[in-house]
C-alpha cells in the first residue's frame, strides 16, 4: 500500500532513524512513526500511554487529515506543559503524526514535565523515600533521577565492572606503595620522563579504598548512563577520559603527590 503524506498528499519515503525505519515525508517534513517507534527512538518517556495523562494531553477529537496506513481520519491530541504540541493518532493502527519538528519539541516537553517538582506523570514517576534523603544526606551521594534512557549503558557498565575487577586484585594481591601494581599503573608525577605514559589512564582504574571506589562508581551509575545515552559511546568515553587525563596532571602538577590513584577526575568530568 502506498502510504502518502495526511498534509500534502505526497508519497511517503522510508527514512531511517538510528536503524529504525520511519515514514517520512520530503516534501512538508513530518513523519509517520507506527507504535512504540516514538520510545523507541526517544526513549519511554514518549510511549502514549505515559503522556497520554489527565492534564497534560487534550482530546481534540477528530480532525480532516488521514492516516497514511488506514486512509481514516486522524484524532488529535494536544500535549501542554508550558508550550503545546499537536498530534494526530490513527485510531486503527495506533500510528502517529508530526509535523516538522514535532518530534524534538514533544521529546523535551515531556521530559521536562517528568522532572518538574508538580507535574501531570506524578503517577508514574518513582517516588524517593525518607531513607532515600537521609541516605543521601550521610553520604553526600545523588539520587538517580527519573531520567529513562533509550539505549542500554554498554561503556558505562563497562567501566564500572572494569573498577571492580582491577579493586578486587587490589585487594587480592596487598598493595601498598611498594607493589608491582602501583608501580606499572597508579599515576606517578615522574611518567613523563619514565616514559610511562599509559599511567594517565591506568590510575583511573586504581583506588585507595572501599569508601574511594563506592563513592565514584555511585556517581558514574547515576549520571554516567544518561551522559552516554544523549552524546553516544565515541563522545561519553572521551569525555570520561579526557577528564581523567587533565585531572591526573592537574593533581600532580598541584598537590606533587607520591602517586595518583582514583577515577575522581574522570567522573567530575562525566559530572560536569
Amino acid at each position: 500500500m502506498i502510504q502518502k503524506c495526511p498534509r500534502c498528499r505526497f508519497v511517503l519515503i522510508t527514512h531511517k532513524l538510528d536503524e529504525i525505519e520511519v515514514d517520512h515525508c520530503h516534501h512538508c517534513g513530518g513523519s509517520f512513526f507506527k507504535p512504540d517507534q516514538l520510545s523507541e527512538l526517544f526513549g519511554p518517556l514518549l510511549s502514549p500511554e505515559i503522556w497520554k495523562t489527565d492534564g497534560l494531553c487534550k482530546d481534540l477529537g477528530l480532525v480532516r487529515l488521514k492516516s497514511p496506513a488506514s486512509g481514516q481520519a486522524m484524532r488529535r491530541y494536544r500535549i501542554f506543559f508550558k508550550h503545546a504540541v499537536e498530534t494526530d493518532h490513527c485510531e486503527q493502527t495506533g500510528g502517529i503524526w508530526l509535523d516538522k519538528g514535532e518530534a524534538d519539541r514533544l521529546c523535551k516537553m515531556v521530559r521536562a514535565a517528568s522532572q518538574a517538582k508538580t507535574t501531570p506523570l506524578e503517577k508514574v514517576r518513582p517516588k524517593f523515600g525518607f531513607g532515600d534523603y537521609i541516605l543521601q544526606i550521610i553520604f553526600s551521594i545523588p539520587l538517580e533521577m527519573w531520567h529513562p534512557r533509550i539505549r542500554f549503558p554498554w561503556a558505562t557498565t563497562l567501566l564500572i565492572g572494569v573498577c571492580i575487577f582491577v579493586f578486587a586484585i587490589e585487594l587480592l594481591s596487598g598493595v601498598d606503595e611498594q607493589s608491582a601494581i602501583i608501580k606499572l599503573f597508579a599515576l606517578h608525577p615522574d611518567c613523563l620522563s619514565t616514559g610511562k605514559i599509559w599511567q594517565f589512564c591506568t590510575y583511573i582504574f586504581l583506588h585507595a579504598g572501599i569508601l574511594h571506589i563506592v563513592g565514584n562508581l555511585i556517581i558514574l551509575y547515576v549520571l554516567g548512563d544518561n551522559l552516554e545515552d544523549a552524546v553516544g559511546v565515541k563522545k561519553y568515553l572521551m569525555i570520561f577520559f579526557s577528564a581523567g587525563i587533565i585531572g591526573g596532571l592537574a593533581e600532580a602538577l598541584v598537590s606533587t603527590p607520591d602517586f595518583i590513584v582514583g577515577a575522581s577526575g574522570a567522573v567530575a568530568g562525566v559530572a560536569g
